[in-house]
C-alpha cells in the first residue's frame, strides 16, 4: 500500500467521525421534522426506486413535505419536491432533521442516523449476498 493511500485512509478514519460529530452538534439536536428526504446515487440523479417511492407518496399523502438532495439541474424534478443542493452542510442539515430517509446508496461516513429516524434503503441487486453500509469498503 502506498504512503499517499495510507495517509488518505487514516485521514478518513479520523476526519469522517469528527465531521459526523460536528454535524450532530450543529443539526442533530432539534425535534425531527415530519418530512421525507430522498436521494439516488449520491445525488447524481432523480430516479430509481426513490423516485417511484416519492411519486407514490405524493399521490397518497401530498401533505407530507419531500426534499431531494441533488447535484444536478433540478429541471425534471416535480414542483412538489423541494430540491436542496448536495453539499456536506446541506446533507447533514437535511438528514439530521428529517424523520425519514429514502435512498438507493450508502450514506456518507459523516452521517449517523439519529434515534427516531427511519432509513429506507432501496439498493437492489441480483440473487447474491450483498455487503451493506459499514461492510462496503468505499464510502462516498
Amino acid at each position: 500500500m502506498g504512503v499517499k493511500k495510507q495517509i488518505r485512509d487514516y485521514g478518513k478514519l479520523i476526519f469522517y467521525p469528527v465531521l459526523a460529530e460536528i454535524g450532530k452538534l450543529r443539526y442533530g439536536r432539534g425535534e425531527l421534522k415530519d418530512q421525507v428526504v430522498f436521494s439516488a446515487f449520491w445525488g447524481r440523479q432523480y430516479g430509481d426506486n426513490p423516485r417511484a417511492i416519492s411519486e407514490k407518496l405524493h399521490e397518497l399523502h401530498p401533505e407530507i413535505p419531500q426534499i431531494w438532495l441533488y447535484r444536478g439541474d433540478p429541471a425534471n424534478i416535480p414542483a412538489y419536491v423541494e430540491v436542496v443542493p448536495w453539499t456536506i452542510n446541506n446533507v447533514q442539515k437535511v438528514l439530521y432533521s428529517s424523520k425519514v430517509w429514502v435512498d438507493s446508496h450508502t450514506k456518507p461516513r459523516y452521517i449517523n442516523k439519529r434515534k427516531g429516524q427511519y432509513y429506507i434503503y432501496t439498493w437492489h441487486g441480483g440473487l447474491s449476498f450483498k455487503k451493506l453500509e459499514a461492510d462496503v469498503a468505499n464510502f462516498h
